[in-house]
């Protein structure tokens, strides 16, 4: 969690490359689908979601900036990669209350330490204290462990969820769209410990 805070820090002074440009359109495509919106073209309507957000410039300016050849391998990544999520997931009830793209950031010590996660899908009624939430992020598969950075990510969203509502939620999940892979957690003690001690050792390594 703390990682990716400080890769945050410096991907934001060299703009976005072409695997941020991946992740982003392909997470926007998801959010997309599952809010119910037809995607007739991945690629460009993706963008156009995009565009109107606070990342909208810096996209636009990246995406500028790739030759001609890079363009079309991205618009065909994105484009595949939206055919795999609109065939496993359909739009999701408004009974179940969707949102997306849900930042949570919780500090400790005062704001000496910050805890950071993001959600691309949540599911449930806002915590009273009980848990009462689904929280789904996507995580592709990229080098090194994979299984193991995807649960880091599951329990690093566990956490953060537990301490900014009081309660823990109910499940936590991470979506591969290439793999096409779901994996599914419920939340218990145990997962919640092992999130501490991934806070604990990325303090110990800063």
């Amino acid at each position: 969690m703390l990682d990716g805070v400080r890769a945050a820090r410096a991907a934001a002074g060299r703009g976005a490359s072409v695997a941020d440009l991946r992740a982003s359109l392909v997470t926007t495509a998801f959010r997309l689908v599952v809010t119910g919106c037809a995607l007739d073209q991945p690629f460009e309507d993706a963008l156009c979601a995009i565009s109107v957000t606070a990342r909208g410039p810096e996209t636009l300016d990246a995406l500028g900036r790739l030759p001609a050849r890079e363009r079309s391998a991205l618009r065909s990544f994105v484009q595949e990669r939206a055919a795999a999520i609109a065939a496993q997931w359909r739009p999701v009830p408004p009974a179940w209350l969707p949102r997306t793209g849900e930042q949570i950031r919780v500090p400790l010590a005062g704001g000496a330490v910050m805890l950071s996660a993001a959600a691309d899908l949540v599911l449930g009624r806002p915590s009273d204290k009980t848990s009462s939430v689904c929280l789904v992020r996507l995580h592709e598969k990229r080098s090194g462990d994979a299984t193991e950075a995807a649960r880091r990510t599951r329990r690093a969203l566990a956490l953060v969820e537990t301490l900014r509502s009081g309660a823990p939620p109910w499940r936590v999940a991470t979506y591969d769209p290439g793999a096409r892979h779901l994996l599914v957690e419920d939340v218990d003690e145990e997962l919640i410990a092992a999130a501490v001690h991934d806070v604990l050792r990325a303090m110990e390594d800063r």
